[in-house]
């Protein structure tokens, strides 16, 4: 029986919530309350830059999934992305390729407007398959608060509804600055609100009262180890979003983090930086677990946002519009992508003049060859080149050329993404 796969009007949206309800349970749609809450999620995420799509057999709703259009900081450029959201399919109508329909469907849709697509997996064996590449992973660290760093605390103040300018501003500044971000409307900061358990605390310039450099937002939560019952005197602060423009304005948040140590025994913090740690003269995470020989948790780690590359030329094009080589080399990319074979064969490159564009010239230099999903993590620098060569995700014919094309791949930095779709 065939598929077809189109946008959803309004008035699907109820069968499309009922099939969300029972393919994700733990978001708790049970009432009629919480349908309705959802509905108005969804409408307001449409007005935004969603577009809410359904499969449909012989009329009727099978499954679904929301796409959505970003702009995102590509090593400095802001690039056209597409994320592929709340994908779902009827109890009924599971095993029946569903999911992967919808998939190739949202990758034709990106290749439309954009070179990349992303997304968060469900399951990550299952997108890496069809040739989605890991991103930075997320790192999660509980630091007991009296060891959090601490100075003097100036210019702190809790935020609301009306400093949503104030917001916008300084994560577009963060995310302008940041490889992998995408930036936001005033509409993407709604769900910080919507939760009435989340507190926002942010850090404004001392030389300029209306200038928003960091801001903090944080729930608390329970502190509940084996060994600790809960009690009302027992918190932790989990810090949900931490966004900072300068040194100072870190310290700053740090700060007031440090100075609620008198009714909190931990800040429970999650971000992307890998150099994170440093920040503490004590960052273990009080498992007091050792791994051998001596070496101290300091935090839990997974694996989260995928990107996949859907149209290789326009992303060389992109990717090698400015590299740090100014000789001439001929490369010979060789991909494959099982997924979406449009993608598969081999492309050459030809790098002068620090950049590099796709060429006529079958007499490359060196060959590289790699699959889809590797490679697209390759792109976004959460795989570098010799890792990818060193675990056997791919091969170079010439290991000569290694460092050169170190220097052409490289960009110095992990992606990082803080938007939840």
């Amino acid at each position: 029986m065939s598929l077809k796969i189109e946008e959803l009007s309004e008035g699907d949206l109820e069968d499309f919530i009922t099939i969300l309800s029972n393919a994700y349970p733990d978001i708790k749609i049970e009432t009629p309350e919480d349908r309705k809450r959802h509905k108005e999620r969804i409408i307001a995420s449409l007005k935004s830059n969603a577009r809410v799509f359904g499969a449909f057999r012989e009329g009727k709703l099978v499954g679904g999934a929301r796409y959505h259009d970003f702009k995102m900081n590509f090593y400095g450029k802001v690039i056209d992305v597409c994320g592929l959201g709340m994908v779902a399919v009827d109890l009924l109508h599971k095993k029946e390729k569903i999911c992967k329909e919808i998939v190739l469907h949202f990758i034709e849709y990106t290749r439309n407007r954009a070179f990349l697509g992303m997304l968060y997996p469900f399951r990550p064996d299952f997108y890496y398959k069809m040739g989605f590449g890991f991103g930075t992973r997320m790192e999660q660290y509980r630091i007991k608060a009296n060891s959090m760093p601490m100075r003097k605390k100036e210019n702190i103040r809790f935020l609301s509804k009306e400093d949503v300018s104030y917001l916008l501003y300084c994560y577009n500044t963060f995310a302008q600055n940041r490889h992998g971000m995408l930036i936001r409307n005033t509409a993407s900061f709604g769900h910080l609100f919507e939760d009435i358990q989340n507190r926002i605390v942010g850090h404004f310039d001392k030389d300029n009262e209306d200038k928003l450099d960091a801001y903090c937002v944080f729930s608390f939560k329970p502190t509940m180890p084996s060994s600790m019952p809960d009690t009302l005197f027992q918190n932790d602060i989990f810090v949900k979003e931490l966004v900072y423009n300068n040194p100072n304005s870190l310290s700053q948040i740090l700060t007031f983090l440090a100075t609620q140590s008198d009714q909190v025994n931990n800040i429970i913090i999650n971000t992307q930086d890998e150099d994170f740690y440093h920040l503490f003269p004590d960052p273990r995470n009080g498992s007091n677990r050792v791994i051998p020989s001596v070496y101290h948790e300091t935090n839990t780690a997974g694996v989260g946002i995928m990107y996949r590359v859907v149209d290789i030329p326009i992303l060389i094009n992109s990717l090698f519009s400015k590299i740090d080589y100014e000789g001439r080399l001929k490369l010979k990319l060789t991909l494959t992508d099982s997924f979406y074979p449009k993608n598969s064969g081999t492309y050459y490159i030809y790098f002068s003049d620090c950049k590099g564009s796709i060429s006529d010239d079958r007499e490359p230099d060196i060959e590289l060859v790699t699959d889809i999903s590797p490679f697209s993590s390759l792109v976004m620098g959460s795989l570098s080149l010799r890792s990818l060569l060193r675990l056997g995700l791919g091969t170079l014919s010439d290991d000569k050329y290694l460092p050169t094309l170190m220097r052409i791949f490289s960009k110095g930095e992990k992606p990082i993404c803080m938007t939840p779709f």
